[in-house]
């Protein structure tokens, strides 16, 4: 019901955007779940979403004065609002909004078309699938020709049609359902298939979807279902039909954590699809708004001299005094627009006035809108700035007294409590620009609306460096700067101006502001904040006027050479040794960190630079003496001589510079360690083969160091917790890290009052040579990564966040055993369980245990890791159950009697008999604390899912479509793989061009991430192909799509579980009527699949294909050098 957000929207003025709310299923048992303003995203502008928020809590309050309310404004008018909602209102969230593809199906899986049908409109929006029916079908009744206009920016745009109305119901219970499906034959038979095997089959659940709705449009498309409508009609299902569940059907939306999860299910699918088709054909208004990013401020219909004014202004730049009159003349409507528009961008604006990128003009005319807003403010910032950050300091001072987040937070953006009571006048004004951010709160979701884009919430941290970016050195902050751009260029979020403070509060050596990629120096901080606000309205300066311009190297002075005084140079402002050898030690580690170039080719560059620069500083030394006669008797100028020609001096040997690098903390040496005593290799000696022994070692990296130097600096180690504790406190109705699922939480609670963390390890196989040359099984490498889930996830995607602790020849491992190999690596883990790492945190310690809480491969190197039968054509070949072989190949659905729990593995030991258990041996991995592999080892879907049963039931698919029906043939098949607009993103993995050849024989010749996208817009791509909509291959193809869209969700509800179960069973017993042939092993893995979603919450964080990526490092490194003695040092090395 609607009753009480319409009683709402009238209170504040807003019943036009009643139709929103309706479009959003946002009724009236929503309400309760908003908890801010940010929750109304997409369905109330945000220039009006706090005034329908205060209305809220007023409610809430006082439930009765707001009606008293409500009935005194009625009382005073005669006649009923109906203002449609303003068309420069935020699109709502929906599954459909467009007929591009990109809208079609989001990037990230979370906009599926599960149920999408390909056939014509018109059998959608006619009757013709029911054409056989014993009563008369309903028809459409258009809508009536006197609807009256809506307001409209523009003459160009539709009018609205009238405000869709909630459908009562005919269908109430199990009793009305089974009358409605009686009058109708597919309705027989959708009750005569039930009677039968007492389950609906996928195509007969989509039949029953459609005659319901059929049933309840009756003839009249411009209606619209609620909420609880969608659950009593559910409800009516599975009342009729008690074997169906009703998680497949429908799940409500609901907000959680401060973010809207978008409905689900088949009905709703249905429904949706129905709705688009009636949009298509002109029966109902489209649900999208046209906001002003869509309709152009310079086309819109302004009455009177704006218009001419705002049309002048887009064209011309010049005068400056003609265009300042056409500025003023606008400057009201402007204002309303953005107003009323919450979308509009700073970006946006340039593109509609151009002149304001001229400097001068763009800050002249920015400030006169501020001052025909303000007529008598004054822009007095800096000379009023000393006074106002006293204020701000009273406030922070009382703030960090008495609160601890404040003092968090103020932590990491590196202020102490010393840095509050400086005295230095020039210190308070910077430290109060600092702490300026931390007295607001921070915004809410960014991109929370926007179609394949992560919703992103920033943190404090985020904005202090948003406002004033501070960097401890000159050396770093460029890092971090490119680091925070392509963070934010993920998220199609602009890279705004932004000043950079270099230095310690004690002593800011530069104040820059960075806009474009180019970098103007300050004297002061405030200076530089003050110029960064006209810079920010100017961005396209060509020349700073009064400042200067720092390259990619460092600061060009403005002052002359002439002007700098010997005195200048004293150790009390500058030390140029110490500074000279940390640029010769960064310039070599970023030599060392491209893994493109071999080691000994660094100790040329070393040896080449050197002489280079002994060259440079004895022409120097020489022309100083004659310049200067006596100056090289200066001590100081003899140092600087002397360092300038051997900066290298330090660093001369490799072995010098891995030694200092350890000794900063960058660098952690591997340690080599005795796998098996020692084996014959053959070696060549003067000709003569020679078997001679070689020690068979493996490299180990500390878990335990890497963890010190990653978590050892307080701000990222803060990042962590807090990121873990926002997981660990969410509602975990909705799941979206491993650390939310019910195995986590399950092993928290077995050790309450410790602070732990989640390790993930994965092992692999590949080869560092040529994979099909002749050494291809002699150098294949085995590697464990180490990585960690409760790193945010805009750093975890990074490769350098996954973590090598160990390699080792693959042929070893087969050898000599898993003990031999991972015993080090077990050690260290079970260390780091029981003993945990101290870390010091705001000048108090805090003790941090870390467990192990999955292991992570393909499915062939899992079987090895833990000593399970290896062939898959064994008996009992799955890891996850006992199930035998022959029962594995017709399996729809997990069998809870035959999980593998640590009583059977027992068991199974006792009996001693891989071909009866399945398992070879007890694993050394039980050996880790607290973990087992029967319940501790992850499934993988992109082995499972990408590289298995996605490339099975394609090639099946279009063998049939292309061959055997001929919907389409070869050449408009790959016709349309090469025009299809795959979007700005997916383009990079476009599928390639099949041959005839190949798909005959069942083969497609696309990598795993191609093959994702392929079987995202296949239904898009080929749905106008007149395919029916029963085609059981069709079926098919739309029950893998529904699997793809959960299993690949970065969000999905904890109901899902049973929606992934019914869609894997409907899948395979599609695949078995298709395919005339068994299910195969991977086919087996995914009907564990849904017990895994409660269990480890999150598929994306168990599957293996970026950690794959990793492998390509050692690669690459491989390939720069031709040695092969001890390839698993080199690559450590390397």
């Amino acid at each position: 019901m609607y009753t009480r957000v319409e009683r709402l929207l009238q209170q504040v003025g807003l019943p036009g955007l009643l139709d929103k709310f309706k479009e959003s299923f946002f009724d009236d048992e929503a309400l309760p779940c908003v908890t801010c303003k940010e929750d109304l995203s997409g369905i109330v502008p945000m220039g009006l979403a706090l005034r329908f928020f205060d209305a809220l809590k007023k409610d809430r309050d006082d439930p009765q004065g707001s009606r008293s309310t409500l009935d005194s404004l009625n009382s005073s008018s005669s006649e009923a609002v109906t203002t449609p909602s303003p068309s420069s209102s935020s699109s709502p969230v929906t599954l459909f909004n467009s007929t591009s593809a990109d809208n079609l199906i989001s990037p990230d899986f979370h906009v599926p078309i599960s149920e999408l049908t390909p056939v014509v409109i018109e059998n959608i929006v006619e009757t013709e699938a029911f054409a056989n029916s014993p009563t008369p079908t309903p028809t459409l009744t258009p809508l009536p020709a006197s609807t009256p206009d809506p307001p409209t920016l523009s003459q160009n745009i539709q009018q609205d049609p009238p405000a869709r109305q909630e459908k009562i119901l005919s269908i109430t219970s199990s009793a009305s359902l089974n009358d409605a499906l009686k009058k109708y034959d597919k309705g027989k038979l959708v009750l005569k298939a039930y009677e039968k095997s007492q389950c609906l089959e996928k195509k007969f659940s989509l039949m029953l979807c459609d005659i319901i709705l059929l049933h309840e449009f009756d003839g009249n498309p411009n209606t619209y279902l609620s909420t609880k409508q969608f659950a009593s009609l559910t409800k009516s299902i599975t009342e009729l039909f008690p074997n169906e569940k009703a998680e497949s059907y429908f799940i409500p939306n609901r907000t959680v954590n401060g973010s809207m999860v978008r409905a689900r299910g088949r009905l709703l699918d249905k429904y949706e699809n129905r709705l688009k088709a009636f949009r298509g054909v002109g029966l109902i208004g489209s649900r999208r708004q046209k906001t002003s990013a869509q309709v152009p401020l310079e086309t819109s219909a302004v009455a009177g001299p704006e218009q001419a004014s705002l049309d002048w202004l887009r064209l011309n730049h010049e005068p400056l005094d003609a265009v300042e009159k056409h500025w003023i003349l606008t400057h009201q409507f402007r204002f309303n627009a953005l107003l009323n528009d919450s979308n509009t961008l700073v970006h946006d604006y340039y593109e509609q006035y151009p002149f304001l990128r001229v400097p001068e003009n763009g800050i002249r005319l920015i400030e006169r809108d501020f001052k025909l807003l303000y007529p008598q403010a004054e822009n007095n910032f800096i000379d009023f700035w000393g006074e106002v950050a006293e204020k701000i300091l009273i406030l922070a001072k009382a703030k960090y007294e008495k609160e601890e987040k404040f003092r968090t937070h103020s932590s990491q953006a590196l202020i102490s409590e010393t840095d509050l009571h400086v005295k230095e006048a020039e210190k308070r004004k910077v430290l109060a620009l600092v702490l300026l951010p931390l007295l607001f709160s921070a915004p809410g979701n960014v991109n929370r609306n926007k179609r394949g884009i992560v919703p992103w919430k920033p943190s404090k941290q985020d904005c202090v460096n948003g406002f004033i970016f501070r960097s401890p050195d000159s050396c770093s902050y460029e890092d971090r700067l490119l680091e925070k751009k392509n963070f934010l260029a993920t998220r199609k979020i602009a890279f705004q101006p932004i000043t950079v403070a270099v230095g310690t509060l004690d002593n800011f050596s530069q104040s820059l502001v960075v806009i474009d990629d180019i970098k103007y120096s300050f004297k002061r901080s405030v200076s530089g904040v003050e110029d960064f606000a006209h810079a920010g309205f100017s961005n396209s300066l060509n020349e700073p006027s009064s400042n200067d311009i720092i390259d990619d190297h460092g600061v060009l002075s403005n002052e002359p050479l002439d002007d700098v005084e010997m005195s200048d140079l004293s150790e009390a402002s500058i030390n140029p040794l110490s500074q000279m050898s940390e640029e010769a030690a960064l310039f070599l580690a970023k030599l060392y960190s491209s893994v493109s170039i071999p080691r000994n080719f660094i100790q040329i560059v070393v040896d080449e630079a050197s002489s280079l620069f002994d060259s440079t500083a004895q022409i120097m030394k020489d022309k100083l003496e004659i310049l200067l006669p006596g100056v090289s008797d200066n001590i100081e100028v003899q140092n600087l001589l002397e360092k300038l020609g051997n900066p290298f001096s330090a660093l001369g040997t490799e072995y010098k510079r891995l030694k200092h690098f350890e000794k900063q903390g960058t660098y952690i040496p591997p340690f080599e360690f005795n796998i098996a005593g020692q084996r014959t290799d053959q070696k060549y000696v003067k000709g003569e083969a020679l078997r001679v022994p070689v020690p068979v070692t493996g490299q180990f990296i500390s878990p335990k160091r890497i963890l010190e130097r990653l978590l050892g600096e307080s701000t990222f180690l803060n990042e962590v917790l807090e990121y873990n504790n926002k997981l660990i406190n969410s509602d975990h109705s909705l799941l979206s890290n491993f650390i939310q699922g019910r195995y986590w939480r399950e092993k928290l609670l077995r050790h309450p009052g410790k602070t732990i963390l989640p390790i993930f390890i994965f092992v692999d196989e590949f080869e560092v040579t040529n994979p099909i040359g002749p050494s291809k099984t002699v150098h294949k490498l085995g590697g464990a990564y180490m990585t960690m889930p409760c790193i945010p996830p805009h750093l975890r995607s990074k490769l350098k966040y996954v973590f090598v602790v160990l390699l080792f020849h693959s042929a070893d491992r087969k050898t000599f055993g898993n003990e031999a190999v991972f015993r080090l690596l077990i050690k260290e883990l079970n260390e780091l369980a029981t003993e945990g790492i101290e870390f010091k945190i705001n000048s108090f310690s805090r003790t941090i245990f870390f467990h192990l809480a999955l292991l992570q491969g393909d499915n062939l190197g899992l079987h090895q890791l833990i000593d399970f039968a290896e062939g898959f054509t064994a008996n009992f070949p799955c890891r996850i159950c006992n199930i035998h072989r022959n029962n594995l190949h017709s399996d729809l659905e997990e069998n809870p009697g035959l999980l593998r729990t640590v009583e059977s593995y027992e068991r199974d030991l006792v009996t001693n008999d891989l071909s009866q258990t399945g398992v070879r041996s007890n694993s050394i991995w039980n050996k880790v604390y607290d973990f087992h592999v029967t319940t501790s080892v992850a499934v993988d879907s992109f082995h499972d899912l990408l590289e298995g049963i996605c490339h099975y039931d394609m090639t099946l698919i279009l063998t049939n479509f292309i061959f055997e029906e001929k919907y389409f043939d070869m050449d408009k098949f790959n016709l349309r793989l090469e025009s299809f607009d795959f979007g700005l993103i997916d383009k990079r993995s476009r599928p390639p061009l099949q041959s005839k050849s190949d798909v005959e024989k069942g083969k497609l010749s696309m990598s795993a991430h191609q093959m994702l996208i392929f079987c995202k817009y296949f239904g898009i791509m080929f749905c106008d192909c007149e395919i029916p909509e029963d085609d059981p291959f069709w079926l098919l193809y739309l029950s893998l799509r529904s699997i793809l869209d959960i299993v690949l969700s970065k969000n999905v509800q904890e109901e899902c579980e049973i929606q992934l179960k019914v869609y894997i069973r409907d899948h395979h017993k599609l695949y078995l009527q298709c395919s005339k042939a068994n299910l195969k092993n991977k086919f087996h893995h995914l009907v564990h699949y849904p017990r895994y979603l409660k269990l480890f919450a999150s598929f994306l964080d168990m599957w293996v294909m970026r950690l794959e990526a990793k492998h390509m490092t050692s690669k690459l490194i491989a390939y720069s050098v031709t040695t092969r003695r001890n390839i698993c040092l080199t690559l450590r090395l390397g």
